[in-house]
């Protein structure tokens, strides 16, 4: 495990923002394949982002992906419409799983019985869409923790940066309220793979500076209604 140091900028709620200098702790797992710690969550209100934060992998290596809902305090969730969207050029979609009705994945949302009425990829394009809701059961609310809405299985297949990007982000409370969320997308880079660990922190330290250039349009959005 290495370090990095970087200048993070973060935007909230009312547009100002601050920026922040921050250590970057990096894990080394089979086959090149590195991550980044979840990122700090507000509290402020609920949170929709992907998990991991700015993977990197090599050409090759398969990356699950989870979109996770954090802080439903004080909320009832009744239903939602989320959609995704990455570039088939450099991650080439296998496979997904929704994690619903929590009463068959703990860890999951929505409490059972619940109505899909889209679950839809389209590997060409690089897109997503799920929109789920309670048919009947009592709706969802888990204060201060994660539920993961769904897992999502690629393969890297070039080299490059690839945003994984909420594209839609509609969350209805029990009384048909929309509920206002911040949204925090990803950034997967797949860089070739190193046998030697002495040049990986250069590799790594000259890679995060493409991928700050890259973030710079890139922060914490808030959806409100």
């Amino acid at each position: 495990m290495f370090s990095l140091v970087i200048i993070h900028e973060k935007k909230g709620v009312n547009a100002h923002s601050s920026v922040s200098c921050r250590a970057l702790d990096f894990s080394v797992q089979p086959s090149f394949f590195l991550v980044r710690a979840s990122p700090d969550l507000a509290s402020d209100m609920p949170v929709l982002f992907i998990d991991p934060l700015d993977p990197f992998v090599a050409p090759g290596d398969n990356l699950t992906i989870s979109v996770k809902l954090f802080n439903l305090t004080n909320i009832d969730l009744f239903g939602f419409a989320i959609g995704l969207s990455w570039s088939p050029t450099i991650l080439n979609y296998t496979s997904h799983t929704k994690t619903i009705p929590v009463n068959t994945y703990p860890d999951g949302i929505l409490n059972d019985p619940t109505l899909s009425v889209l679950d839809a990829v389209d590997e060409t394009l690089g897109t997503y869409a799920i929109v789920e809701t309670t048919a009947g059961g009592p709706p969802f609310n888990r204060p201060g923790d994660n539920s993961t809405i769904f897992n999502m299985t690629f393969n890297a297949i070039a080299l490059g940066i690839c945003n994984l990007v909420i594209t839609t982000s509609d969350l209805v409370d029990a009384t048909a309220s929309g509920v206002q969320h911040h949204i925090i997308d990803s950034d997967v880079t797949v860089i070739p793979e190193f046998p030697s660990m002495v040049i990986l922190p250069l590799v790594m330290t000259a890679t995060l500076l493409l991928v700050l250039i890259q973030r710079k349009k890139r922060s914490t959005k808030t959806c409100q209604f």
